[in-house]
């Protein structure tokens, strides 16, 4: 699993400029712990935002936070 710091790419931004991280399908999926085909369906259908460039996602590291934070949490039920 990786972590938001070990997002391939990333360089630092040189100063005063601003700059957008980007994740691919597959870097979602492992942070969302999911296939990647979930993760389409939800770039399809605009749960998660994202950019679509040369046939390929790429969903900005804050969307994906946006989504994480109001994504409901399924709880179980406790065992008894």
């Amino acid at each position: 699993m990786l972590f938001w710091t070990e997002c391939p790419g990333q360089e630092p931004a040189a100063k005063g400029e601003m700059t957008v991280e980007y994740l691919t399908t597959r870097q979602v999926a492992e942070r969302l712990q999911v296939p990647v085909s979930m993760v389409i369906r939800l770039l399809a259908s605009g749960k998660l935002s994202g950019t679509r460039a040369a046939d390929r996602w790429r969903v900005p590291v804050g969307a994906l936070k946006e989504y994480i934070r109001a994504a409901p949490v399924k709880r179980r039920a406790p065992w008894h």
